[in-house]
């Protein structure tokens, strides 16, 4: 059986720990994973670590930030669909990237990032920069591990019974082993039809998995608020995003997606190499609240 450490993104200031709740349960995953003797080790990231000096956030880099999340948006859309899958009804990013690349230039760049300006888009992407350096603290403790698997839930991911959630992600890196799969998206975050990948997510692995792991016919993800990621797919993620620099700030959502769609490109990645827990397995407790 493969072992799995697992990597609790979290910070002093969230709503989401402000008990303990969302350390208990990692503790607990951890501590049950270990029982069933497939476990790893356990990393709580509740540091703040964003140095200004190394990555400062002026002006022009909000405003460059603003256009590097507008054109990840966009590209995303084109990657689901040229793999069959149905985008949502373009939004304001989509219209103002649409008159951009027309080449009317005279939109306003603020218009592509709501805080893309002044001390509040500061603020907002400082928080960003935090998320991806915890990500990354995650990603790193887990291949450092030796791992075969490294599961990284943000703070906001909720499970009823541990030991149910243990039983079913254990289930699913049997699944899967064996097989082309780097990652898992086991959170029950956006509906499939809103994400636009219904026509994607759905099939099954094969006659002997559980019913609930699906298969996809390209790699797409979801939110990053519960990952099953293969120690070596964790590796290449963090290489990647290190590679590409933190700046310009895009959510760590949407660099996960950059790095599926470079891996993609280059062959690391085929139809076959994402499946989904379908219902996921963690609640995203920010989207579906009790």
């Amino acid at each position: 059986m493969g072992a799995v450490h697992v990597g609790l993104v979290t910070h002093p200031r969230s709503r989401f720990d402000a008990d303990g709740t969302a350390t208990r349960q990692a503790q607990d995953l951890a501590d049950a994973l270990g029982r069933r003797g497939a476990g790893a080790g356990l990393l709580i990231s509740d540091r703040d670590d964003y140095d200004a000096q190394a990555l400062p956030l002026g002006r022009a880099e909000l405003r460059r930030s603003a256009r590097y999340q507008a054109d990840l948006e966009y590209r995303w859309r084109r990657y689901l669909a040229s793999a069959g899958g149905r985008p949502a009804r373009a939004g304001g990013l989509d219209r103002v990237l649409g008159l951009a690349m027309a080449g009317k230039r005279q939109v306003r760049t603020e218009a592509l990032w709501p805080w893309s300006d002044g001390a509040a888009g500061r603020t907002a992407a400082t928080r960003l920069l935090n998320i991806d350096l915890s990500h990354l603290r995650a990603l790193d403790a887990g291949v450092a591990s030796g791992a075969d698997w490294v599961l990284v839930l943000e703070d906001d991911a909720r499970v009823d019974d541990v030991e149910v959630a243990v039983d079913d992600v254990l289930a699913a890196v049997a699944a899967v082993e064996g097989t082309p799969v780097a990652f898992v998206s086991v959170s029950e975050s956006i509906p499939l039809a809103e994400l636009g990948v219904d026509g994607i997510v759905g099939g099954r692995l094969s006659a002997s998995t559980p019913s609930w792991l699906v298969a996809t016919t390209t790699p797409v993800t979801n939110t990053v608020c519960a990952n099953l990621y293969r120690s070596s797919f964790a590796a290449d993620l963090a290489a990647g995003i290190r590679a590409r620099g933190l700046l310009p700030v895009a959510p760590i959502d949407w660099r996960l997606n950059e790095q599926v769609m470079a891996m993609v490109a280059d062959g690391r990645l085929g139809p076959s190499s994402c499946a989904w827990a379908l219902p996921g397995l963690f609640l995203q407790a920010s989207m579906h609240p009790a």
